[in-house]
C-alpha cells in the first residue's frame, strides 16, 4: 500500500494521498495535522460526501477529502488539495468572468445598436408613410426596408399608394366629366343619378345641347372600373364634344366611339354600353342609338302607357363590324324618357313607369328608386327625361 500511495503522489501532482489505519498508522509515515485527521477520519464513509475539513501541512492549507475502505476494515485513504490552488482557479474564474462580462456587454451595446438602426430606420419610414395618408400625399413611395416583415408591409404600402393615387387621378376626370347642373327649362327637364358602391365605377351620363330646340341624351357603362373607366369616359366625352355636327346623330355618333375603342381594345379588353336619345323639342321627336341590352322606356304621363325605344344591340367595342342604327319615336306633351345602364331594370321599369310618374324628373326618379327598390349596390346609372 505504501509503495502505491508513493507512487501516486509522485505521478499525480498537486495531490497528496495517504493511508490511515485506525487512526494510528499513517502511509506514508509523515502525515499532516493529526488532530484534524483523527476527526476527518471518524467521519468518514464509503461515499465521498463528507464534510469539508482543512489542515496545515508545510505551512500550507489543504483540503482533506477521504473515503473509508470498503475491502480493507479500518483502512481509510485521504488526500489533500492545496487551499492555494484553489483560490488561484478562484482567482481565474474572476478573471474569465470579468472579461467574458465585458464581451458579453460589448456585443449587447452592438447588436443593440445594430438592432436599433434595423428597427428605427422601417418604422421612421412607416410612420412618414402614415403622415403622407394623412396629408392625402398619393406620390409618397417607401424604400425597400431588407427582406423582413418590413419589406413586404412597405410593399403592400407602395401598391396600395398606387391605387390611391390612380383612385385620385380617376376622381378629378370623372368630376369634370359629369355635368355638374342638368337643364330645367320651361321647355323640359332632366335629372340623373349614379348608384353605385364604389365612387370610380365605369357608369357615365351626360347631356348636350345642338341647339335651341335639339337635347342630347346620354346614359353608359364600360366594362373598367377606376383610372380605366374614367379615361374611357373622358374619351367618349371628348368624342362627342369634337363631334358637334353628329350630335343630332346617334347612329354616327356610336359607330365614332365604336372606332376609338377598339383602337383602345388593341392593347386591352375595352367595352362600353351606352343609350344615346338625340331628341327635337318643338316636333317631339327623338332618335334612339342602343348599345347594349337595357333598354330606354318612353312614359306618355297622361295616358299612364309604358314602351321600350329601340331593340337590344351589341356594347360598343364589342364585335368587329360596326352596324348601328338608330329608331325613330315620337312623344307627346306630358311625356317622359327613361334612360338605365342595368339590363336588370328594363322589365321592371316597363311595370312601375306608369304609376310612378312625375312631371319633376327628380320626384319621379326618387319614386322609381323606391318602387324598384334600387340600392347603391345595384350598380346603375338613370337618367330621367320629362317634358
Amino acid at each position: 500500500i505504501e509503495r502505491k500511495i508513493l507512487h501516486a503522489n509522485k505521478n499525480i501532482e498537486v495531490l497528496n494521498f495517504y493511508v490511515v489505519h485506525s487512526n494510528k498508522n499513517v502511509l506514508p509515515s509523515k502525515p499532516p495535522d493529526k488532530e484534524t485527521q483523527k476527526k476527518a477520519t471518524a467521519t468518514l464513509d464509503e461515499k465521498p460526501n463528507t464534510p469539508r475539513h482543512f489542515v496545515t501541512y508545510n505551512n500550507s492549507k489543504y483540503l482533506l477529502m477521504g473515503l473509508k475502505s470498503r475491502k480493507m476494515e479500518n483502512r481509510h485513504l485521504i488526500a489533500l488539495y492545496p487551499v492555494s490552488k484553489i483560490l488561484d482557479e478562484i482567482e481565474n474564474e474572476k478573471k474569465y468572468l470579468f472579461l467574458a462580462s465585458i464581451i458579453s456587454l460589448l456585443l449587447t451595446i452592438i447588436l443593440g445598436r445594430i438592432l436599433s438602426e434595423t428597427l428605427e430606420y422601417p418604422i421612421k419610414q412607416l410612420t412618414e408613410g402614415a403622415k403622407a395618408l394623412t396629408r392625402r400625399d398619393f406620390k409618397k413611395r417607401l424604400p425597400k426596408l431588407g427582406n423582413n416583415e418590413f419589406a413586404e408591409i412597405a410593399e403592400v404600402f407602395n401598391d396600395t399608394m398606387v391605387d390611391f393615387e390612380e383612385l385620385q387621378v380617376a376622381g378629378a376626370i370623372k368630376e369634370h366629366l359629369l355635368p355638374s347642373t342638368v337643364p330645367n327649362t320651361l321647355l323640359y327637364s332632366v335629372y340623373a343619378e349614379i348608384h353605385s358602391q364604389s365612387e370610380l365605377n365605369g357608369k357615365y351620363y351626360d347631356y348636350f345641347e345642338s341647339s335651341k330646340d335639339n337635347v342630347s341624351l346620354i346614359v353608359g357603362s364600360a366594362d373598367e372600373n377606376g383610372t380605366a373607366a374614367a379615361l374611357i369616359m373622358a374619351m367618349v366625352k371628348a368624342a362627342i364634344i369634337n363631334e358637334k355636327n353628329l350630335l343630332e346623330s346617334p347612329a354616327k355618333i356610336g359607330e365614332r366611339i365604336d372606332y376609338l375603342l377598339k383602337q383602345i381594345k388593341k392593347s386591352a379588353r375595352v367595352n362600353m354600353s351606352l343609350q344615346y336619345i338625340s331628341i327635337d323639342i318643338s316636333e317631339r321627336k327623338g332618335k334612339c342609338l342602343n348599345a347594349g341590352k337595357a333598354l330606354p322606356i318612353l312614359v306618355n304621363g297622361k295616358a299612364r302607357r309604358v314602351m321600350t325605344i329601340g331593340s337590344q344591340g351589341n356594347k360598343l367595342g364589342e364585335s368587329e363590324i360596326s352596324n348601328y342604327k338608330e329608331t325613330n319615336f315620337e312623344f307627346k306633351d306630358n311625356s317622359a324618357i327613361i334612360m338605365c345602364t342595368n339590363p336588370n331594370y328594363t322589365k321592371l321599369l316597363v311595370e312601375k313607369a306608369a304609376d310612378a310618374y312625375h312631371k319633376d324628373p327628380a320626384t319621379y326618379t326618387n319614386n322609381l328608386i323606391k318602387s324598384m327598390n334600387i340600392k347603391e349596390s345595384c350598380e346603375c346609372s338613370i337618367l330621367v327625361f320629362t317634358i
